[in-house]
Order: C-alpha cells, then structure tokens, then sequence
C-alpha cells in the first residue's frame, strides 16, 4: 500500500469516527438527572414575542415516560380564558420544542399533568421557527471536517504525482 492509499484510508477512517462521535453520542445519553423512574410530563414556555401589546407564546414539553395522551380538560388547559389554546393531547416520549404557540394580551398558564408553567416566557431571540436549525450544528460540523479533509487528501495526492514523475 503505497503513502498515499494509506493517507486516503486514514482520512476515510477519521471522518467516519467523527460522524459516529457526533450522531451516536446523543442517542446514548440518558434522560436527565431529574427525570423520576414512571416518567412525567412537563410543559415548556420557550420564549414570547411581543408585537402590539399582545403576547406570542411559543410552547413545548418533556415527556420522560411513555407516550400519553392527555385530553384537553383539568390535566391538559389553559387558564384564564378558553382551556383549548391548540396544545397537543398525545405526548410522545423526547423533549418536544416550538409544538405551538398561544397569542394573548394577558398572562396565560398551563397545567400539564399536575405541572405548570406560565407565560409570558423570556423573549424569543430569534423567529421561532427558525430555532429547529439548530439541530444542524454537528452536520454542518461533519460537512466542514469532511470537506477540509478531502481537499488535503486531493492536495496531497497531486503533489505526490508530481514527485513521482
């Protein structure tokens, strides 16, 4: 195997650990110290725009247990005001961020399974729809390392033909 076949293997071999680091490693990690042994539901306020005097809530939850489903009704409501705000009645198991969001002139409060959150919540930073790309960090991350990666194998074979001749 000449030097160069081996530098083309050692980089092929250096991406591939780097997309298992980055892809396995969540997968692996285990609920959050504070999770109890059943599972709970916990309703999230992420974060409120306001346009107008009128409150943009964004909202989402942390399920620790199994999926639940939860009718709109004392274990799933809004107060004061309508207890049907558009929030969901099946909970999957995950943390579950930007799921919907409640427009209101005053504070509003949801009871989710015994938990309760209000809003107004801190101000949203960003649009909230934007905030699902930041799951894209540790791609983009593989793409950069992928890409420099390739350019130095490319760089190297060339000057490599280039002593040869």
């Amino acid at each position: 195997m000449g030097p160069h076949h081996r530098l083309a293997a050692g980089g092929v071999l250096a991406t591939a650990a780097l997309f298992v680091c980055l892809t396995v490693s969540p997968a692996l990690a285990g609920p959050p110290d504070h999770a109890s042994v059943s599972g709970s539901i916990t309703p999230i306020v992420e974060c409120t725009t306001k346009h107008n005097g009128v409150n943009h809530s964004v909202f989402g939850y942390r399920n620790t247990g199994a999926t639940t489903v939860i009718s709109v009704g004392t274990g799933n409501q809004f107060t004061p005001g309508a207890p049907d705000r558009g929030q969901p009645t099946t909970f999957l198991t995950g943390t579950h961020i930007n799921v919907f969001s409640a427009t209101t002139s005053a504070s509003l409060t949801w009871t989710l399974d015994g938990q309760v959150v209000r809003s107004p919540g801190i101000t949203c930073q960003t649009d909230s729809a934007s905030s699902t790309l930041a799951g894209w960090g540790p791609i983009g991350g593989l793409i950069i390392v992928t890409g420099f990666l390739g350019s130095l194998l490319f760089w190297r074979s060339r000057r490599l033909k280039v002593r040869t001749r």
